[in-house]
C-alpha cells in the first residue's frame, strides 16, 4: 500500500484507519482513542513518546487533510494505560488469545463461527447440533421470562404488607 493512502478497518463497530509508514502499520489517533473510549485525543496523545506518534497529511475526499497517527505499539502502550472498560478489554484480548495464540502456534487466526461440512452427513450433524443450540437458548429465554413474570412469593407480599400496615419498628426489618 503506498504511504499516506488511507485504509479502513474495523474494530467491533468502529471503523479504524490506517496507513503505511516506512513499511509498518499507523493507526489514525482520533479512531484508536474512539475505539478505547477515551474523549481527549490530544491529552491522550501526550502521554504517549514521541516516537510512537506522528501527523501525516492524508489525501481524503476533502483533499489533504493532517492528522494525528499512533503506532502499532503506541496503540498498544494507550491501550495497556488507560482504565476505560474498552481499552482494557482490548488489553485482554491481545494479552490472553492473540499472544498466547501467536505463542503456542506461531499464528493468530479469528475464530471461526461453524466449521465448513464436506459431507452431507456431516452437514446433517452440525444442523442438528445447531438445533440443539436453539431450543436449548428458547428454553432458556422462556424461563427467563416465566421468571420475570412470575408473581411475588408470600414472604415477600407479607413484608410489604407489614410495611404498607404502618408496622414498620423503626426502620428495623
Amino acid at each position: 500500500m503506498p504511504e499516506n493512502q488511507l485504509q479502513l478497518f474495523e474494530y467491533g463497530t468502529s471503523p479504524v484507519r490506517t496507513l503505511t509508514i516506512d513499511g509498518d502499520p499507523w493507526f489514525v489517533a482520533r479512531d484508536v482513542c474512539n475505539v478505547f473510549g477515551l474523549v481527549n485525543v490530544a491529552r491522550s496523545l501526550s502521554r504517549l513518546p514521541d516516537e510512537y506518534r506522528q501527523h501525516r497529511t492524508v489525501n481524503t475526499l476533502g483533499g489533504p487533510q493532517s492528522v494525528s497517527v499512533i503506532s502499532e505499539p503506541g496503540v498498544y502502550l494507550l491501550a495497556s494505560s488507560s482504565r476505560k472498560p474498552r481499552a482494557e478489554a482490548f488489553t485482554n484480548w491481545v494479552t490472553h488469545e492473540v499472544l498466547p495464540s501467536i505463542r503456542k502456534t506461531g499464528k493468530y487466526r479469528l475464530p471461526t463461527a461453524e466449521p465448513v461440512p464436506t459431507t452431507f452427513a456431516e452437514a446433517l450433524l452440525l444442523e442438528g447440533h445447531r438445533q440443539k443450540k436453539i431450543e436449548e437458548a428458547a428454553r432458556l429465554a422462556s424461563f427467563e421470562t416465566e421468571r420475570w413474570n412470575a408473581p411475588l412469593d408470600d414472604t415477600i407480599d407479607n413484608n410489604l404488607d407489614m410495611h404498607e400496615g404502618g408496622n414498620r419498628n423503626n426502620g428495623a426489618i
